[in-house]
């Protein structure tokens, strides 16, 4: 087998030899890109379609509704809860000033695919199916996350019976893959946006509600500038500056020929600051194209993030626990482990006729759709996992699931105790999220309170019955889009 991938490599590495010498190479790109664009374009709108077809005569969907807000939710990949304040994120602070500002948010999964598909379906990966059903990782070329079921309801199933247009924009490949067949697509979303800087997909989203703006509609932006690898305007970083290269950029650790990790994660953290100035600024702009279409009092704005981020947070402690999968993960990057810096995110909710508030309780992404269909009158939907926050939610357990990579690790978070549990693994880990101290436990020892509870609510937890979702169809383009993000 090794001996067949050097030889490929050989013959893909001369044919682009020969391509760049005679002036095919360019053509060559695009027509390829064009063959993959038609072919995934192809396969959204066949699924598409079987989903327009399966929820058109729910009655469950056909319910009279009232106060038609649109909906705009902004998502930053990668953005972690702590990187959020008024001196790095002054335009994002603001709108949570605004708004409704959530501090204690946790995400449901520490990595996209399934995220993104909770926050569309209220429920937990569990309950919805997108995710990877085994419970040893390994998101990889042979082993893909299933796809959403058709007959698991998202919120566009719910908008588009009532006239909603609906459209979504990402350049991070994870969440495209995973949102198969749940927007309408053209075909330039299939090829253009990945990797794409925030301000494209700004241009982009604008256009569609200067397009639309006289009906209700629901834009999602997913934003990758956060992930790794970082591509950010030079005149965001600090004291750098290149006339030449107006774009700086920063790879994984592992690709680099050599290095320290300790200077890698400082210049790595310094690039997240910059992309992060770099987003607010973006955001700023957006916020004042709403504000000049008079669109603000009929606009709810979602903005949080599907995950956050480590940038050697715990090395030392993973290396004790994880070292058996996936060691070059170790400390950084995200989608194996569930501690505050990936699970904790940002969450701000504004416009229409939102005042000013603090939710101090913790909160959930399950809350999404109960709040937004609160806001707009509508009866809950029986199936969401969360609840509104029109009200400040009462004290409650929350919980974090499905990994990418190595043994699947549960959490349960309840007021100000926190318990990390792998099977697989065989840990424990218990924080106090008023301190941040962490203890490693012994899974078979007893302990004091509060262990006993989150331990009881976490088995309860686990034992709940399990939605099967669809294969997902891939390809060789597909798997070269997720090999430049760093995931297989």
């Amino acid at each position: 087998m090794s001996s067949w991938i050097a030889l490929r490599t050989k013959i893909k590495t001369a044919v682009k030899r020969i391509a760049l010498q005679v002036g095919l190479y360019s053509f060559l790109v695009n027509l390829f890109g064009f063959l993959r664009g038609l072919q995934l374009k192809q396969a959204n709108d066949q699924r598409y379609q079987q989903r327009v077809k399966f929820w058109r005569n729910q009655k469950r969907l056909q319910r009279p509704r009232q106060k038609q807000y649109n909906f705009i939710w902004l998502i930053w990949d990668a953005w972690r809860a702590d990187y959020f304040n008024s001196t790095l994120t002054p335009s994002a602070w603001k709108l949570g000033e605004k708004g409704w500002r959530a501090p204690r948010h946790y995400t449901v999964s520490p990595w996209t695919w399934p995220t993104v598909n909770s926050l569309l379906t209220g429920l937990y990966p569990h309950q919805h199916g997108a995710r990877i059903e085994e419970d040893l990782k390994a998101f990889n070329r042979l082993n893909f996350p299933r796809l959403l079921p058709l007959s698991i309801p998202t919120f566009v199933d719910f908008l588009r019976p009532l006239g909603y247009h609906c459209r979504w924009l990402s350049s991070v490949v994870t969440a495209d893959l995973a949102l198969q067949g749940i927007f309408p697509r053209s075909f330039r979303d299939q090829v253009q946006w990945d990797n794409q800087p925030f301000a494209k997909l700004r241009n982009k989203a604008q256009q569609f509600i200067r397009q639309h703006k006289q009906e209700p509609f629901f834009l999602y932006l997913h934003a990758g500038d956060l992930h790794m690898p970082i591509q950010v305007p030079r005149r965001y970083l600090e004291n750098e500056s290149s006339p030449s290269s107006p774009w700086a950029r920063i790879d994984y650790f592992e690709n680099q020929p050599q290095g320290d990790f300790a200077a890698h994660q400082k210049r790595r953290q310094q690039f997240y600051r910059a992309a992060l100035r770099y987003l607010d600024d973006q955001l700023q702009q957006f916020l004042s194209f709403l504000e000049s279409e008079n669109l603000w009092s009929k606009t709810i704005i979602f903005l949080s993030a599907d995950h956050g981020e480590e940038m050697g947070d715990h090395r030392a402690l993973e290396e004790k626990i994880f070292q058996r999968y996936r060691p070059h993960l170790l400390g950084r990057e995200h989608g194996y482990s569930l501690f505050e810096e990936i699970i904790r995110v940002p969450a701000v909710l504004a416009g229409g006729k939102l005042k000013k508030k603090l939710i101090t309780a913790p909160t959930h992404h399950l809350d999404l759709l109960p709040t937004l269909f609160a806001l707009q009158g509508w009866p809950a939907d029986s199936s969401f996992s969360g609840v509104s926050w029109l009200e400040e939610p009462t004290p409650r357990a929350l919980f974090v699931e499905e990994c990418a990579y190595g043994y699947e690790q549960k959490a349960v978070i309840k007021e100000q105790d926190k318990l990390i549990h792998s099977a697989g693994y065989n840990f424990e880990i218990y924080e106090n999220l008023a301190t941040g101290q962490l203890q490693i436990l012994d899974p078979k020892k007893n302990y004091p309170a509060p262990i006993p509870e989150l331990r009881q609510l976490l088995q309860k937890f686990s034992r709940r019955e399990q939605q099967k979702g669809e294969k997902t169809k891939t390809n060789a383009a597909i798997k070269n889009r997720l090999s430049r993000l760093g995931y297989l």
